[in-house]
C-alpha cells in the first residue's frame, strides 16, 4: 500500500466513524425530546445503552462512553465532529479534542473549536492536546500588555 493509499484510508475510516457516532447521538437526541415511538419502554435511555451495547458487542460502561462522546461531540464541538465526518482528521485526534474540553466553559470551548480542527490534520495528538492547552492558559490569565 502506497502512503497516499494510507492516507485514504485513513480518511474513509474517520468518515464511518463519524457515521457511526451520528446515530447513537440522534437517538439520544430523539430519545430525550420525547420523540422514540418506535419502543415503548419505561426508560428509553437505558434502552438505547442497552441497544448499543448489543449492536456493537461493548459492555453496558462501554456504550454509555461511546454514547456521551456522540452526543458531546455533535452538540459541543460541530466543528471537530465535521473535521472527522469530512476524514480530516481521525478518531484519536477527535477523542483527543474532545477530551481536552472536557471541563472548559462553552466560550473555550467556541475558541478551540476555531483554532484547532483546521489546523488538526497536519499534527499529533500530543501537538494537539499542547495548543488546547496554550489556548486555556491564554483565556483563564491573559498576559498583560
Amino acid at each position: 500500500m502506497s502512503d497516499q493509499e494510507l492516507v485514504e484510508a485513513r480518511r474513509l475510516a474517520a468518515q464511518i466513524q463519524a457515521v457511526e457516532l451520528a446515530a447513537p447521538a440522534r437517538r439520544r437526541f430523539a430519545e430525550a425530546a420525547g420523540r422514540d415511538a418506535v419502543v415503548e419502554v419505561l426508560y428509553p435511555v437505558d434502552s438505547l445503552y442497552d441497544e448499543v451495547a448489543g449492536a456493537l458487542t461493548l459492555t453496558p460502561t462501554a456504550a454509555d462512553g461511546l454514547i456521551r462522546f456522540a452526543t458531546e461531540l455533535t452538540r459541543r464541538l460541530p466543528a471537530t465532529y465535521a473535521a472527522l465526518a469530512a476524514g480530516d482528521i481521525d478518531y484519536a485526534k477527535t477523542r483527543t479534542i474532545w477530551h481536552a474540553t472536557d471541563q472548559v466553559d462553552e466560550k473555550l470551548t467556541s475558541t478551540v473549536e476555531a483554532k484547532v480542527p483546521p489546523k488538526a490534520p497536519e499534527q499529533t495528538t500530543g501537538q494537539i492536546r499542547a495548543k488546547i492547552r496554550r489556548l486555556i492558559k491564554e483565556v483563564i490569565s491573559p498576559r498583560s500588555c
